[in-house]
């Protein structure tokens, strides 16, 4: 078999002009890829920035709104605590608690009348003897 080295010449030159052409394209590609990624970033740095301007006013609104708030209440529980002694008589002192008394000495005092009725009847006993 005798190789056709024409042809493989021919082959070989094609394949290399498209080679050259898809090496062409690529770096076009890759400029291409480049420049939109520059100007991308500026796009997406404007877009960040204006998502930040937004993020910051609604936060300062949100502290506007807040303090508010804080104003309204401070100045509803000031009106609250001025009618409310108004509205409520005032509160009785609490009676004082008076000490503990010592328990009654029952036991001794039924000892003692003990002692005095057998005394008056030991007096009948003599003088009945």
């Amino acid at each position: 078999m005798q190789i056709r080295l024409d042809k493989a010449r021919k082959l070989i030159d094609e394949l290399e002009k498209t080679l050259n052409a898809t090496a062409k394209d690529t770096q076009a590609v890759r400029e291409r890829l480049g420049q939109w990624l520059t100007t991308g970033e500026k796009s997406l740095r404007k877009k960040g920035a204006a998502a930040l301007s937004t993020a910051r006013k609604r936060a300062d609104r949100l502290s506007g709104a807040l303090g508010e708030l804080e104003k309204h209440l401070a100045k509803t529980l000031e009106k609250s605590l001025a009618a409310k002694p108004a509205d409520t008589p005032p509160k009785k002192s609490p009676a004082k608690k008076s000490a503990q008394k010592s328990p009654k000495k029952a036991p001794a005092s039924k000892a003692a009348a003990k002692k005095r009725t057998a005394k008056k009847a030991g007096s009948k006993r003599a003088a009945s003897k």
